[in-house]
């Protein structure tokens, strides 16, 4: 460290010593914030518009999304904003967040639906929210008593193989986005989906709480992109930022979006 850096930090070390915790940590939220760290739920229409400027950057000319969690379908009406062309393949187990997608996208050919949650194989289980229809429904009992909330409600659902959907229902063109919120299981939907992983440009997912519940961690994360030759960028309110390397700083359990483009 230089002399002069030293004289810089000196006094500011000092400055920040007579701040009390309770503003340091209120400075702590509004700069992890501002890093997208935390600022997940945000504002879906922000994350569409970042998606629609790699589709453009990329140069993907027909675009085909799966909306895995589309949840009443906020993600793939904002895309079609952006995208009007594009044709979306959206999975949703929960029955009442299925009726309201269904009924929202019924009239609309560019949409389709399929009642099922997406993993790493087909099976039967059972989705645990707050209430039906909840955005924080989980394959995962997660425990958000210290929000005062309780998964006290269940139903039994149905889990597909990427994949094995694909096939399974002859789709020809190959999907190259796909979007994931899956609460904490984002990385069982992409073990499923090996065989789509190499036609695939964007994929969108989203870190936080959830993945305390299924012990999952952003390691796992930058490591899967790194070996199937993707580069990752965190969604912030202002500009989205490249993660050039995996720090310990960057397992923040707070809701963050994080989009993987193909190098």
């Amino acid at each position: 460290m230089s002399r002069t850096s030293s004289l810089i930090k000196a006094p500011a070390r000092y400055l920040i010593d007579l701040l009390p915790s309770s503003l340091l940590e209120k400075i702590e939220n509004l700069v992890q914030k501002q890093l997208g760290k935390g600022s997940g739920a945000w504002s879906t229409t922000h994350e569409a518009k970042v998606i629609y400027q790699f589709v453009q950057e990329l140069n993907i000319r027909n675009v085909i999304a799966i909306d895995a969690g589309a949840n009443v379908g906020n993600w793939s009406a904002e895309i079609l904003k952006f995208i009007p062309e594009a044709s979306i393949f959206a999975f949703e187990p929960s029955a009442v967040a299925f009726n309201q997608l269904s009924d929202r996208f019924k009239s609309d050919l560019r949409v389709k639906i399929s009642k099922s949650a997406l993993g790493e194989s087909t099976s039967d289980a059972i989705l645990y929210s707050d209430q039906g229809g909840s955005g924080l429904g989980s394959l995962t009992k997660r425990r958000l008593q210290h929000f005062g909330i309780e998964f006290n409600f269940s139903e039994h659902i149905t889990v597909e193989r990427l994949d094995s959907w694909i096939e399974k229902n002859k789709i020809q063109e190959r999907p190259n986005v796909l979007k994931m919120d899956v609460e904490g299981h984002e990385l069982e939907v992409l073990t499923g989906a090996k065989d789509l992983i190499a036609d695939l440009q964007l994929i969108q997912f989203e870190f936080g709480g959830s993945n305390i519940d299924t012990k999952t961690f952003f390691q796992d994360f930058w490591y899967f992109f790194q070996e199937n030759n993707f580069i990752l960028y965190r969604v912030t309110p202002r500009k989205r930022i490249l993660v050039k390397n995996y720090s310990e700083q960057d397992e923040v359990f707070r809701p963050t979006n994080y989009i993987a483009v193909r190098k």
